[in-house]
């Protein structure tokens, strides 16, 4: 499991008066939950990491993988077709055929702590990166390098969207 902590202390401090004031934050953590596994939904359409940063592009190995689950990418010829170059240019870095990983995206309380994840074992390989072999004493496991593409993570919209949840929570 991949353990992301935000230390935000205005955040902190709103739950805290939140819990002082009504003794039970639970409505406004599943509020908040619902919000940060939407917002980490996005990030996989918008290739971007919660900073704002933009994910690394697709490999041409990728992009050719990917191709070859369509048959008409490519022409008699082998050559890639004008549905192919179509697809391979709009093909976004984690969204494989089955957008697995962006659609696994959860959230669970724990306690008074809102966890995000995804249950799908590679999450962590495509969040942080790994090197080739990094996994394994043969150089295949993963077969390549793979750049870190962080999904996980409170950007400035979350963080102002926590702050809304619980200053509503917080209103007379």
């Amino acid at each position: 499991m991949i353990s992301i902590y935000v230390d935000d202390q205005l955040v902190l401090d709103t739950l805290r008066a939140i819990t002082q004031r009504l003794g039970d934050p639970t409505p406004g953590l599943k509020v908040v939950g619902e919000t940060l596994a939407e917002s980490t939904r996005r990030r996989f359409e918008t290739s971007t990491a919660p900073d704002g940063s933009r994910w690394e592009s697709n490999s041409q190995t990728t992009i050719l993988d990917y191709l070859g689950y369509f048959k008409s990418s490519f022409g008699k010829s082998g050559k890639i077709s004008a549905k192919g170059a179509a697809r391979a240019g709009a093909k976004k870095p984690l969204l494989g055929e089955t957008h697995a990983l962006s659609t696994t995206i959860t959230w669970q309380l724990d306690g008074y702590s809102v966890l995000i994840g995804s249950p799908m074992i590679y999450a962590g390989v495509q969040h942080f990166g790994a090197k080739q072999g990094e996994f394994s004493s043969t150089p295949s496991v993963p077969w390549g390098d793979i750049p870190a593409r962080p999904f996980l993570g409170i950007s400035n919209e979350d963080r102002e969207d926590i702050l809304d949840v619980f200053s509503a929570f917080l209103a007379p």
